[in-house]
């Protein structure tokens, strides 16, 4: 909407426009909830990694202990 001021200057109100800030705000948003599911799934993943290491080492230091029994024989 244009208008006339009292001093005769015309203006236009931000308000009457779809705001492109907007816009640029909602699709940054967007893009964030994105980044932040696929960190979600790669943190999954890591601690699956980690999950299966801990495993690993935990067999590893049983075979160990069995074998230091058969080394003391």
């Amino acid at each position: 909407m244009t208008s006339l001021t009292d001093s005769g200057y015309r203006y236009t109100r931000l308000n009457d426009f779809p705001s492109s800030s907007t816009e640029f705000f909602a699709d940054t948003l967007q893009k964030q909830q994105i980044i932040l599911t696929d960190q979600d799934k790669d943190l999954e993943k890591v601690g699956d990694s980690v999950q299966r290491l801990k495993n690993m080492s935990s067999q590893i230091g049983t075979e160990l202990e069995e074998q230091s029994i058969f080394l003391e024989c």
